[in-house]
């Protein structure tokens, strides 16, 4: 993983991750986004009387091949344009799914989901496509993004193993953020992280881990609780890794304080040291005056009558 931005730099790709790109060209009609919007307003409900996360900020669905294309683009130019060398990695939810049966195990990956912001989520579902889209291959694998998730490191492994294309996922699997190893550099723990737990220990609630919706058909067109809980996922992980986050600046700053301090303390036991060390040799000239004196003692002023 590579975390080395400064402060400056993780508040400049904090300021863009509130800032997503403008995607109304992929939004469908008023009527279709009405009835979409009192669906996901359904689910939601449902979410918050679990006292589970929930999401009513923007999702984009896309399905075919072109607009996939093109969306990826326009990412691309997003992040080209609004990323400039020596700001840091800006640091993007990844995730994906997939069918999985008894029978046969894990099948081919059908959906990517992105969180480039809180406000907006992506999910491209590539099921039905032989090859992904190249720009999606860029955007995947762009040296200015920091792709996080938990297990992700799996994830990127199975992309390159589904899709050949995507070529060697050695050097993706290396810069990635894997949010329980960053757990427990920062914990300074060895857990072995679920999202439920990172989410539990770090936002102090729940996610809906559904196994009905975890293990359905994602290579089927997604209702709304599944597009919802996709997007919960990405979401997730930005919260979760702005709080490990957070919690890692802090501890470097408490250190930074605990380095100060002690500098401080040397400086003031070096004063000290000075101080008497001044004093003594002090002391030692007062005491050769004073033998000096004892030796030869001033001569008596003479008196009036003397005279």
């Amino acid at each position: 993983m590579q975390q080395n931005a400064s402060s400056s730099s993780a508040s400049n790709t904090n300021r863009l991750m509130d800032q997503p790109p403008n995607y109304s060209s992929y939004c469908t009609g008023p009527d279709q986004e009405r009835i979409k919007a009192a669906r996901f307003a359904q689910v939601n409900a449902r979410l918050k009387a679990a006292k589970c996360l929930s999401y009513e900020k923007k999702i984009y669905y896309l399905t075919e091949y072109d607009e996939i294309e093109q969306a990826s683009r326009e990412l691309l130019n997003w992040v080209n344009k609004n990323i400039p060398d020596g700001v840091g990695l800006l640091p993007v939810g990844f995730d994906m799914e997939w069918p999985f049966t008894y029978r046969t195990g894990p099948l081919k990956t059908a959906l990517i989901q992105f969180s480039f912001s809180l406000n907006v989520c992506y999910l491209f579902q590539v099921w039905k496509f032989d090859t992904l889209p190249q720009s999606l291959i860029e955007l995947v694998r762009h040296p200015k993004l920091l792709l996080h998730g938990n297990k992700i490191k799996n994830d990127l492994r199975k992309l390159g193993r589904d899709f050949k294309e995507v070529g060697d996922t050695d050097p993706l699997v290396a810069r990635c953020c894997d949010l329980g190893s960053y757990a427990n550099r920062v914990l300074n723990v060895g857990e072995n992280w679920s999202m439920e737990r990172l989410v539990k220990e770090f936002l102090k609630t729940n996610i809906n881990k559904d196994k009905a919706v975890r293990m359905s058909e994602w290579n089927r067109i997604l209702s709304e609780e599944q597009q919802i809980y996709a997007a919960i996922d990405v979401i997730a992980s930005q919260l979760v890794f702005q709080k490990i986050r957070y919690l890692e600046e802090k501890h470097k700053t408490e250190e930074e304080i605990k380095v100060l301090l002690l500098e401080l303390e040397k400086d003031f036991e070096r004063e000290d040291r000075e101080k008497r060390n001044d004093l003594d040799e002090l002391l030692v000239e007062y005491e050769r005056i004073q033998m000096i004196l004892n030796k030869s003692p001033p001569p008596t002023p003479s008196t009036q009558e003397n005279l």
